[in-house]
């Protein structure tokens, strides 16, 4: 999760070090071909007989129109340069959802506390289901919906792209009663990004009129839930 994070963020830094770069060779570019044509423009009209006053005149309309030429080339560029950058985030960002998919279902711990968990929240089991022997597999299942924190936190996951396909295990954990008096609550400071994007996503669901797993459960009706939840 972090090498995906540092990966993402290199990539940022690299297309706003190549934007740059093209930014500043254009202009140079521009620029100097502005003050060649002027000049040359100014000696031809100077040899044709025109006046000083015409010259300078005329001299003035073509840096004018050059300007604005250069101006709109520049604007071009920017435009094209942002187009890219985010056809490169919109796939840093697919890539990413694709992996972090993939990689819990190959997990069959996390599929198995998925399946506790549905079983408890949907199906009657009574029974506490973290016990000695799983607990890890839990505090795993947990860590990995951690590390979405600074990705959704810091924008470079759209909720709106990944809601879909992990909300729901977001929220058959989170809003889980045991997970919560046993993991989430006693450790709190160590699942602070689990509290924090537990914000953001349910202002995100309520805005979209979408309804929250096991709201009755809700994680942020503990009493201490803005205490973690501040970014």
């Amino acid at each position: 999760m972090d090498y995906i994070l540092t990966k993402e963020n290199d990539m940022r830094k690299e297309i706003n070090k190549e934007t740059l770069s093209k930014y500043v060779i254009l202009t140079i570019v521009i620029l100097l071909v502005s003050l060649f044509i002027s000049n040359l423009s100014s000696t031809l009209m100077w040899n044709l007989g025109l006046t000083e006053d015409k010259t300078s005149v005329i001299a003035g309309m073509l840096s004018g129109v050059l300007a604005a030429v250069a101006a709109g080339l520049v604007l071009f560029q920017l435009r094209e340069n942002e187009k890219e950058q985010i056809r490169q985030n919109d796939i840093a960002e697919a890539t990413f959802i694709m992996q972090h998919n993939q990689a819990f279902i190959q997990d069959k711990n996390m599929s198995d506390v998925q399946y506790l968990l549905e079983e408890q929240s949907f199906y009657g089991r009574n029974v506490e289901i973290i016990n000695a022997d799983n607990r890890q597999h839990f505090v795993n299942y947990l860590v990995h919906l951690e590390g979405l924190a600074p990705l959704i936190i810091e924008g470079i996951l759209n909720l709106e792209h990944i809601d879909d396909l992990l909300s729901y295990r977001f929220y058959l954990a989170v809003n889980n009663k045991e997970v919560q008096e046993k993991e989430l609550k006693p450790f709190a400071d160590y699942y602070r990004g689990c509290f924090k994007i537990y914000k953001i996503w349910t202002d995100y669901r309520k805005k979209k009129g979408y309804s929250i797993l096991l709201e009755d459960s809700a994680l942020d009706k503990w009493d201490k839930f803005n205490i973690y939840s501040k970014r």
